[in-house]
């Protein structure tokens, strides 16, 4: 019977699955998305979140549970 090492099979099946999927791959060049954002922005938009939760939270539309859970109520779609 043959013996395999097991991690030099492991180091071998991790580099043919990246050039198996480098090669099959339709897209090439830079992805989506991956650009930084602009610092400014950044801030503003953490901004508008942070309002947004606030004012969920005070109109009953998310309920707190606990420390790390909470009710999401769906009343309809343009109650924001």
């Amino acid at each position: 019977m043959r013996r395999i090492d097991f991690s030099e099979w492991r180091k071998q099946k991790s580099r043919v699955l990246q050039i198996g999927l480098l090669t099959e791959s339709p897209f090439k060049g830079r992805l989506v998305g991956n650009r930084p954002r602009d610092p400014e922005k950044e801030r503003i938009l953490s901004e508008l979140d942070r309002a947004r939760w606030e004012r969920y939270l005070q109109s009953g539309k998310i309920e707190k549970l606990g420390p790390r859970r909470y009710r999401f109520r769906i009343d309809s779609a343009n109650d924001d």
